[in-house]
Formats: C-alpha cells, sequence, structure tokens
C-alpha cells in the first residue's frame, strides 16, 4: 500500500522554487559586482568627456589664462558662475551615454555643473547649474580630475538596484521558472499515470469477488517458481481445491449467499498458509489452486490439511435459515526435485487427484499417483515406474457434513 503525502504544492515544484532562490542570490551579488563597476566607468567616463569639451571650448574660445598652465590655474579659472558658457551642459549630455541611475558634476569650487536622471534611476535626463544635486544613492562611484578639479558621482538607490536587477533576470528567471512549473506539473502527472497503471495492474492480477490473485497472475508465478524449483533443484507442490456441491448451494441459497461463501473460502484457504512465499489462486468459479514452493507431498497434504479444517470451522448464518456448514475437496501434486521445470500436468495431476477426492465422498484430500490418473495414463505411469503406487486420501471425518 503506498501512502500519499498531499502537501500544498509537490515537492518537485518546491524544489524548483529552492534552486531558483540560490540562482536569484548568486545572481544578485554578480549583478551588484557588475553594477559597482559600471557607475566607477560612468563618473570616470564624465569626467574624461568633461575635460575634452573643456580644452575644445578653450581653442574657439580662448579663457583668461596661458594655454601652458594646468592643475591649479586652470582650476582656479573654472571657479565662479560664469567660467563656463550656458551651453556647456547640454553639449557634455550630448556626448554622454545614459546613466545607470543618476550621475552628477561638480566644479572645483563644490558648484553643481550638471545632474542627470536620478537616484531611484528613472533616464530623465537634465543639465542644470543648482546647488545641491542628488542626495547620496545606495550605490556610488566615484571619479576626480587632477587637471581641472572637477569630480563625477554616479549611483544609484537600492530601488534602482533593484529594478534593475530584477529586469536583468527577468526573462531568464520566467524562462527558468516556466521550465520548473512545467516540468513539476508532467512529472506530477507522469507519476500519477504510474500509480494509476500499477494500480490497474494488480486490479487486472486480481480476483475481484475473492480478492485473491487470478489466472493471469497464476500463470506468471507459476513460470518463476517452475524456474526456481528446477534451479535450486527442490521440490513444488500445488493444490487443487474446489467447493462441494457449490452449485447447490448457490441455487438454494441464492447468489448473494454464494458469493459470501467464495469468500469466506478464500480467507480460509489465504489464512492456511504459513509462508509468505505460499501463492492461492482463484481458479475460476469455486475452484482456487495453492502453489507451494520447496515442499514435498508430505508437506503439501499438512497443508491441505490445515485447509480443510478451516473450511469445516465456516459457518454461513443466512437470513431465515440455519447455519450452513462448507467443505470442499483438495487435490495434491507434487514435482520432484529434478532437472526438467513443472509444466501444465502438475496442475492437471491436483485437478485428477480432486476428482478422485470427490468420487471417495468430499471433503478430504488425494494426493495424485498413476493410479488415480486415467486408465491409459495409469498404465503408462505404471509403466514407466515399475509400479502404480497407491492412493493415498484423507481420513473421513469424525461428522462428515459433504
Amino acid at each position: 500500500m503506498t501512502v500519499r503525502a498531499h502537501t500544498g504544492l509537490p515537492w518537485r515544484l518546491l524544489a524548483t522554487f529552492a534552486v531558483l532562490g540560490v540562482m536569484a542570490v548568486q545572481s544578485w551579488f554578480d549583478h551588484m559586482d557588475q553594477l559597482e563597476r559600471r557607475l566607477a566607468l560612468e563618473a570616470t567616463e564624465t569626467v574624461h568627456m568633461a575635460d575634452a569639451l573643456i580644452y575644445e571650448i578653450w581653442r574657439h574660445e580662448p579663457m583668461t589664462i596661458d594655454r601652458g598652465h594646468t592643475g591649479p590655474a586652470i582650476t582656479e579659472t573654472l571657479r565662479g558662475p560664469d567660467a563656463l558658457p550656458r551651453d556647456f551642459a547640454p553639449a557634455l549630455v550630448a556626448r554622454l551615454r545614459a546613466p545607470t541611475g543618476y550621475s552628477r558634476l561638480d566644479g572645483p569650487d563644490g558648484r553643481v555643473l550638471l545632474v542627470r536622471g536620478n537616484p531611484i534611476g528613472i533616464p530623465n535626463l537634465s543639465a542644470a547649474y543648482a546647488s545641491q544635486g542628488p542626495s547620496a544613492g545606495w550605490l556610488e562611484g566615484r571619479s576626480h580630475s587632477a587637471l581641472t578639479g572637477l569630480s563625477s558621482v554616479s549611483g544609484v538607490s537600492f530601488g534602482g538596484a533593484l529594478l534593475l536587477w530584477a529586469g536583468s533576470i527577468a526573462l531568464p528567471g520566467l524562462l527558468l521558472l516556466t521550465a520548473g512549473t512545467l516540468t513539476s506539473v508532467v512529472s506530477s502527472r507522469l507519476e500519477e499515470t504510474r500509480r494509476r497503471l500499477r494500480q490497474a495492474n494488480r486490479h487486472a492480477l486480481q480476483d475481484a469477488l475473492s480478492r485473491l490473485p487470478n489466472r493471469r497472475a497464476f500463470d506468471a508465478t507459476f513460470q518463476i517458481m517452475s524456474r526456481a524449483s528446477v534451479r535450486d533443484r527442490r521440490p513444488l507442490s500445488a493444490l487443487f481445491i474446489d467447493i462441494d456441491q457449490f452449485k447447490r448451494f448457490n441455487d438454494e441459497q441464492g447468489h448473494g449467499a454464494g458469493d459470501r461463501a467464495l469468500r469466506a473460502v478464500a480467507k480460509a484457504i489465504r489464512d492456511s498458509l504459513l509462508r509468505p512465499t505460499d501463492f492461492c489462486c482463484r481458479w475460476g468459479g469455486e475452484e482456487f489452486v495453492v502453489l507451494l514452493p520447496d515442499t514435498d507431498d508430505r508437506g503439501a497434504l499438512q497443508t491441505a490439511q490445515r485447509v480443510l479444517d478451516h473450511v469445516r470451522n465456516l459457518r454461513l448464518r443466512q437470513a431465515g435459515s440455519s447455519e450452513q456448514q462448507i467443505t470442499v475437496s483438495i487435490g495434491i501434486a507434487a514435482h520432484p526435485d529434478s532437472s526438467d521445470p513443472a509444466g501444465p500436468e502438475l496442475v492437471l495431476h491436483a485437478d485428477q487427484a480432486m476428482l478422485e477426492a470427490k468420487r471417495a465422498g468430499r471433503d478430504r484430500w488425494v494426493v495424485w499417483r498413476a493410479a488415480t490418473a486415467p486408465d491409459g495414463q495409469a498404465a503408462g505411469a505404471a509403466a514407466a515406474n515399475g509400479a502404480a503406487v497407491p492412493v493415498r486420501q484423507a481420513p473421513a471425518p469424525a461428522d462428515p457434513a459433504g
């Protein structure tokens, strides 16, 4: 019996989410490293572009300092509100790429010369001379020019970094999540299909009324036991069991009572088998077959006697009638430990012995010997063995009921 645990989500889907979570954490740290390098590169690029633009402006509009002066002299020249032309910021913005989050360019005197974007990361480009730039971001990259004294800051807020990271993993994450979900769903469907197939196979090998294995299960089990008997050089025995006068019982008591009797006899037979390797099945109608591996005829008749005793103890009470006693007749056949595998004749011999038990008065067992077979077969067996062995019968009960 398989116990299935029902949870909110299939375990495969939970495992998929766990893997995606680990991948997301690793992706976040990788994204932070890349973002830090990108911001530092943007800040450096802004400073270098500003330096290049300033020298370009100087070539066309000479300033009040000598071209050969550098360093502090240039820095002092850039101080003051009118040090650069008004179109400096728009010209610089046209040369720069859009910032990842926000970018700020400060003059040597601390004035904000250029502001682009904002800490959240919305690409709202603007150029302005302001006394204050955006507030400090969550992650920033800085650069400073020793030549002009300009400094640049490129930064991004935590929300902006989170949005950028989410955008970078959105497509692959969605694909992975979709693939994981589909895999989980398909695996669950396949597992459910396999479970139903196993259940269908069990039902196909089981008799619905008696809950015992059926003829199909017998064929498969008999082949396995027959090969094992040859391999291990062990005997194999069979019991053929038939309920006595079952047709009359069924006609008198009704089919419902007959079904209950079949189930009761099936349980009695199953309870009489002491080893897990012993096999019993419903052969058809009111007939049952038992296979006893590693059992000779003496061990088989002991099992047959237990079956007789269990069935004799059955009492079936019907509405409006007295208790009904059920008996069975059993035929026993054994295959010796030889190199030849047991064939269908093993069950046939047990069936013939069962018919002999019927003729002998029912409610007993009979061990098959050549003498129990029809005349022609008995003669052949006697010739092969030198002499026919007498029939062995179970002693009649003290108070026979069949």
